[in-house]
Formats: C-alpha cells, structure tokens, sequence
C-alpha cells in the first residue's frame, strides 16, 4: 500500500484532504465521531455551565411580571440559539483539527523521530484547548469508532488492533507531554534557568559544566577542543534549547536538526549523551546554590530524560556510514 502513495497522501490517498483515499462523506463521518468526543468531554461540560447559568438568570422575578418574564425567556431563547450554533462551529472545528492530526502522524508512520516530534508539538497545542491526558483514552475510542464506521463490513478483528497499537504508542508520549504542563515544569525550569544566570557569569557557568564533564566523562573531553569562552556561551546556548523543549517544542525542534548534523560532523556518538546530560545537570545544580530544592530536580530531570531520548535516537539514526559520510563530505568512508 505504501509504495503506491503519494507524497501527501499515505497509503494511496489522492490528495491532501484525502488520506488513505477516504472521501468526503467518510471524511464527515470521522468529523461526526469527533464531535460526539468532543460534546462528552470539556467543550459539552463548558456549554452545559453556560446553559444553566442563562437559566438561573431567567427563573427570576413574580407573577406579576409575566409579560417582562415572557420578554426575557424569548431574548434568552435567541440567546441560547446563536450560543448552541457557536457551540455547534467550535466541536466542528475540533472535528477537523483531530482529522488533520490523524493525517500527519499517519504519513510519519514510518518516520518514527519526525512523529515523536510531531507528538510534543500536538500535545502542547491540545492542551491550549482543554484537552487533558485523561481524556486521550476518550479520544482513542473515538478514532476505532470512526474507523470502524468508514470501513463497515470490510472491518475486521486485527483493524482495532492495530489501531490500538498505533493510539499506545500515541498516548505515551502526548500524556507526558499533558502531564508537564499541568504541573507547570517550564515555568520552574526557566526560573530557574534564570537564576543561574544572575548568579554566574557565562565563563563560570561554562567552567562548572567543563569541570562536571571532565570528571563524570573524560573519554569524551576530546570533543571540546575550543578555547574555553566559546564553550561557554555553546554551554549557555545548549541549556537555553533545553528550556526551550519544555516552553516551544516546535522551535526546538526547528533547531535540532541542524544541531545533530552539526554533532554528526564532530563525532558525537549517542552514547555520550547519558554522561552530558548528566554533566549538565550537576552544573546547574552547582550553579543553583542553596535554592536548589527536589521539584527543580525533578523537572530538570524529566526534560532531559525526553530531550535526550529524542537525541539519542536521531544520532543512532545519523552515525550510519552512510550518513557520516554525507554530512562530513567524505565518500571515501563508504569504502569501509
């Protein structure tokens, strides 16, 4: 099936708003599914308050007040239907956005580290809208739904299973994503960031990491050839990405990709990246002083724990020879 695909279109589709050659009115049943999701979850909960609210608001006054009652109830019954439509426009679009996501993963099916990136960026976009980690199994159910809706009487057993799969493998990497920012880790990490910054010039912060990297890793100091000052400000601007990954994953992103090239070129192997990260963090322990305390650490933490997993996987992925070769402009190493 994936040899037949188009570039904007995985598994055979025939255009952009068309994945998997899906037409309009399965297109419209997925969107339905959505809003069905969307209704039992926040947006039906925020209409329902609003719904009450404007009834309260009418139950009041006398008898004796029946033709100013009567007024209220028919503006309020106005009311109510230009804010049942707005509800109505708002699942819609929630319906279209789920689509379009649906889209993008599935043509990243088998670019696993463009779709992991892809996660952290839709993560942080769906919860600007409400949505929560909890309400990512609702969502799932929604997706086998639609699904088995557009399929009918082709659909069989192992179809829900690897829709299942594919939503797992979706779920784990968008909850934790969820989960960071309901506790408010970026806030904390760029705190604390910052604090380390009013308190150490960039040389020292420079000179803490270098001397933190030197002990927990010496087989890796080769790499760190630059006068010291240089190191410095790359230290700054590599923890600077890092609270970058918590704050904006889609410009962290945008960067990694020239920074692994980069790493590529100086030999960096993705088994130094476990003793840098952990030089990194010592640092800005180091660096934090006395206001150091374990929900720092525990942010600090968790952010690298992703980060670095992130990098791990894209330097295995580039030290092929193949690849090395490319990004160092030498094709004698194919030889080898």
């Amino acid at each position: 099936e994936q040899e037949g695909a188009g570039k904007d279109s995985p598994g055979g589709g025939e255009g952009k708003d068309s994945p998997g050659g899906a037409s309009e009115d399965d297109k419209m049943e997925v969107d339905k599914r959505f809003v069905k999701f969307a209704e039992e979850s926040h947006i039906q909960e925020k209409g329902d308050a609003a719904s009450n609210k404007g009834s309260n608001k009418g139950s009041g006054g006398g008898r004796s007040r029946g033709s100013q009652i009567s007024a209220s109830e028919s503006t309020l019954g106005s009311e109510k239907g230009e804010e049942e439509k707005g509800k109505e426009q708002e699942v819609e679009q929630l319906g279209l956005r789920f689509w379009d996501m649906l889209e993008d993963l599935v043509a990243l099916i088998w670019e696993p580290e463009q779709q992991n990136a892809k996660l952290f960026i839709l993560a942080t976009q769906m919860h600007e809208t409400g949505i929560r980690s909890d309400h990512l199994a609702t969502m799932g159910k929604a997706i086998l739904e639609s699904c088995h809706a557009v399929m009918g009487s082709d659909w069989e057993p192992s179809m829900g299973d690897t829709v299942d799969w594919f939503w797992s493998g979706c779920t784990r990497t968008m909850a934790k994503t969820l989960d960071t920012i309901d506790r408010d880790d970026a806030t904390i990490l760029r705190e604390s960031w910052e604090s380390c910054q009013q308190m150490n010039t960039k040389d020292e912060l420079g000179e803490t990491f270098f001397n933190q990297l030197c002990s927990i890793a010496p087989h890796v100091i080769h790499l760190f050839r630059r006068p010291k000052k240089i190191q410095a400000f790359q230290f700054v601007h590599a923890v600077d990405l890092l609270v970058q990954f918590a704050e904006e994953p889609e410009s962290f992103f945008d960067e990694l990709k020239p920074l692994i090239i980069r790493h590529i070129k100086y030999g960096v192997k993705a088994d130094y990246v476990k003793p840098f990260g952990k030089a990194i963090l010592k640092a800005i322990e180091l660096s934090q002083g006395t206001d150091w305390n374990e929900r720092m650490a525990e942010c600090w933490r968790t952010m690298w724990i992703r980060v670095s997993s992130t990098v791990q996987r894209s330097l295995n992925v580039g030290t092929n020879l193949v690849v090395v070769s490319l990004v160092q402009g030498d094709p004698e190493k194919l030889s080898d």
